[in-house]
């Protein structure tokens, strides 16, 4: 009878050794799941985040495309809407520029978001940005005449109107993807400087 007794409370001891081990055992994965779930909680990249980050940066560089070109500006003095004769000037203008494309950085910040899922930072750029259309080298070749004098504006509007053909043709050839690439590019290089803060993520621009 003592021998059943005894052989019982054995058992019992044991299954209570059992379920407090299993007891201790899922108290501490949950608390190592909470920890590391704080940890991730802790370290997750949000757009705020980023976008603290982002107004650090001194400036964002303009993306630069240079180009050159040649005109002939030809004038004539009209008569009943004819050109009369001997009365023809020349002017071949040779000039070389760059358009610099800028992106104000503030605006570029405050539209910047971040998925830490996705692991990605999307840029939002404008459609249409500000560009600046910079003559660097003007050359002119006159051929006067003198029933018929070159005028003081010939020249710088027709520098004008070749600052619009450039900027159209840049556009048409990918000026502005181009330009986002390359700031895409110097964000990227920027966001380093956390260490392995933004590690795995990509940088892009908004579809």
């Amino acid at each position: 009878m003592r021998s059943k007794e005894k052989t019982s409370k054995a058992g019992k001891t044991l299954i209570g050794l059992i379920i407090a081990i299993a007891i201790l055992f899922f108290a501490f994965a949950a608390f190592n799941m909470s920890k590391t779930s704080s940890i991730n909680n802790k370290n997750e990249i949000t757009s705020v985040t980023l976008r603290n980050d982002l107004v650090q940066m001194d400036e964002i560089t303009p993306y630069e495309s240079d180009y050159s070109g040649m005109a002939t500006i030809t004038n004539s003095r009209e008569l009943w809407g004819h050109k009369i004769p001997l009365t023809t000037h020349e002017i071949d203008v040779i000039y070389e520029g760059r358009i610099k494309v800028n992106y104000n950085l503030s605006e570029l910040a405050e539209s910047a978001t971040a998925n830490s899922v996705a692991k990605t930072i999307t840029l939002k750029f404008p459609k249409t940005p500000d560009t600046d259309n910079i003559i660097d080298r003007i050359e002119t070749k006159d051929h006067n005449n003198i029933f018929n004098q070159i005028k003081s504006n010939e020249v710088p509007d027709q520098i004008k109107s070749e600052q619009k053909k450039q900027l159209k043709q840049a556009v048409d050839q990918g000026l502005y993807d181009k330009a986002e690439e390359h700031t895409v590019e110097i964000v990227t290089e920027f966001l380093k400087k956390y260490g392995d803060k933004y590690d795995g993520y990509t940088v892009k621009a908004a579809s």
